[in-house]
Formats: C-alpha cells, sequence, structure tokens
C-alpha cells in the first residue's frame, strides 16, 4: 500500500522530530518500524518485516526500548542471513502518522507512537509466535509468562 504525500510528509516531519530528541529511548526506531509494518506488501524482504516484528516484540512484551531494539538488530544481522518470509495481513492497520505530528508535546507524540505499536502488533498476530520463537532462539529472550 503506498501511502499518501500528506502521510508521506507527516511521517518525514515525526522521523525528524524525534532524531531531533537525542534520547536514550530512541523512539524513533519504533516510528520507522511501524511505517515499514503498515505499508509492507508480499514483495516487501523478509528482513524488512521481521527486524520491525522484533523491535515491536522487544518493546511491548519486554518493555525494551528503541535502542535496544536497535542493538537486538545488529546482533540479529551478525548471526544470520536468513529470516521468515512473513506474509502481511489482510487486515489494515488504521492509524495515520498525520495523528502524531498533529499532537504538541513531547509526552503526547509518545504515547501515540506506543498506541501506532500495540496496533501494528495487533494486526500482525499471525506472525507473533514466529517471531517470538526466533527472539528465544537467536537472541536467548524468553517468552513473558501469562498472568
Amino acid at each position: 500500500m503506498m501511502p499518501e504525500d500528506n502521510e508521506l510528509s507527516a511521517y518525514h516531519e515525526v522521523c525528524a522530530w524525534s532524531l531531533s530528541r537525542r534520547d536514550g529511548h530512541f523512539v524513533h526506531q519504533f516510528i520507522v518500524d511501524c511505517w515499514a509494518l503498515q505499508h509492507a506488501t508480499v514483495e516487501s524482504k523478509p528482513i524488512s518485516i521481521v527486524f520491525p516484528l522484533v523491535s515491536l516484540y522487544l518493546h511491548l512484551e519486554h518493555g525494551q526500548s528503541g535502542r535496544q531494539a536497535q542493538l537486538a538488530h545488529m546482533q540479529l544481522a551478525k548471526q544470520r542471513k536468513d529470516w521468515p518470509r512473513m506474509t502481511p495481513p489482510a487486515d489494515e492497520i488504521r492509524f495515520s502518522v498525520r495523528k502524531v505530528f498533529d499532537l504538541e508535546s513531547d509526552a503526547a507524540r509518545e504515547q501515540a507512537i506506543h498506541r501506532w505499536c500495540e496496533l501494528t502488533w495487533k494486526v500482525w498476530k499471525d506472525s507473533q509466535q514466529v517471531i517470538r520463537e526466533l527472539v528465544q532462539r537467536e537472541l536467548n529472550v524468553k517468552p513473558v509468562a501469562v498472568k
């Protein structure tokens, strides 16, 4: 799915804002990952889907920051070169990055980005178990126990 010019412009603005912050949390990683997953197609390279899903998994189920997800990507890239092929979900991710851009405070933007992560992870539900298993096997990160 190709983004509309208005959305693409908002995406670039949100990326610029997130990179200008230079904070340790590195929320920029989640912006890039959600965008990639929201626009993934069957032609997308496996790594361009697997790495963003790894980020969302580590963030949402293990509370890791964007910087920690980025380091996980680097570790994975050193260990492995072939990635499972994930089929993009039939359900569309109904989230506009314009909503993030239009918010004025950093805290509100971060909350909106977190919500984008949650929505994206939920839509990719059919790929979640493969990602959990890959992360456990390759990074030795155990799945969170269900309460």
